[in-house]
């Protein structure tokens, strides 16, 4: 998350932003609360005071600014800031700071469409604003040639051993991808996703499912990004039979390695490739990250 000062400038104290912007939101909320309570003590004073309720009110009115002032001090206390902290960097940093979770549930685990790690925030926020799944795909692809990159800044952290003979395929994956080739870099980029779940996400597609099911109200907030990360492996994985099944709208491994389906080999459908092979990529590099430092981890899948 990335706070931003007055002057427009990226601020390094977030905590005081933070503590400042927290006191703007919920001081007028307690003060509201507060205010029938005002109001009754006037109602039961009034039949024996000669002041008028205005100046009782006006009397009141410091008392209620001081409470107000020390819950929220009470609020920001250090302990409650460094949770805020810890809770800030286990969730993506391309999310915006107001994200709604239902949305994004919608988009990763609905569409299938990867938004952790990439695309960047300005561009999560569009693709959330976004009416469905094809206009969606449609703001991604309008930015197509600032994604790129931004996928190769995201797998240059990549270093983990377990895809080794994957990794280099990577960016040959998004050479296509830049060079026009959008049918081969979804080709590939799919096979590299295919590859990386081997050993990690393993089992038939509803094994697949429920491992990669996301519900933000059910996990720990460590695990949010890493499961969010992995949440649109569920459409990628999903079952498809010719002449049997409806054709998955969105990315699928089924459609674009068994059949081979032209309609199927789009250039929307290429940069979904691509971006979720960065994001699975990525999440596996968390994933063993997360094993490192503490090991029983390692005996969960993601």
């Amino acid at each position: 998350m990335v706070v931003v000062g007055d002057d427009g400038e990226p601020m390094d104290d977030w905590r005081a932003q933070l503590a400042r912007t927290l006191a703007e939101q919920l001081a007028p909320i307690f003060a509201a609360t507060t205010a029938p309570l005002v109001d009754r003590v006037v109602e039961q004073l009034s039949p024996v005071m000669t002041i008028a309720d205005e100046r009782i009110t006006e009397a009141l009115a410091p008392l209620l600014e001081s409470v107000t002032a020390q819950w929220s001090d009470t609020l920001l206390s250090p302990d409650f800031l460094a949770l805020l902290e810890q809770v800030r960097r286990e969730l993506p940093d391309n999310w915006p700071e107001d994200v709604d979770l239902d949305d994004v549930t919608e988009v990763i685990q609905d569409d299938g469409i990867p938004l952790v790690w990439v695309p960047p925030a300005a561009v999560v926020e569009e693709i959330l604003e976004a009416s469905d799944r094809e206009a969606r795909v449609d703001v991604l692809l309008t930015h197509i040639d600032d994604l790129i990159p931004d996928c190769r800044r995201v797998l240059a952290d990549v270093h983990t051993t377990r895809p080794a003979r994957q990794l280099p395929l990577a960016p040959r994956a998004l050479d296509a991808l830049e060079a026009g080739h959008y049918e081969a870099a979804q080709a590939l980029a799919v096979v590299i996703i295919d590859a990386t779940m081997v050993g990690w996400i393993t089992g038939a597609f509803e094994a697949v499912q429920e491992t990669v099911h996301f519900d933000p109200e059910e996990l720990p907030y460590d695990l949010i990004r890493l499961h969010a990360a992995v949440a649109p492996l569920r459409n990628f994985k999903q079952r498809y039979f010719i002449d049997k099944t409806p054709r998955p709208p969105g990315l699928n491994r089924q459609v674009t390695v068994h059949y081979a389906e032209a309609e199927h080999f789009t250039r929307g459908n290429a940069l979904v490739a691509c971006l979720l092979m960065t994001s699975v990529l990525r999440a596996l590099q968390d994933f063993e990250d997360m094993h490192a430092e503490d090991p029983q981890a390692g005996e969960q899948q993601a």
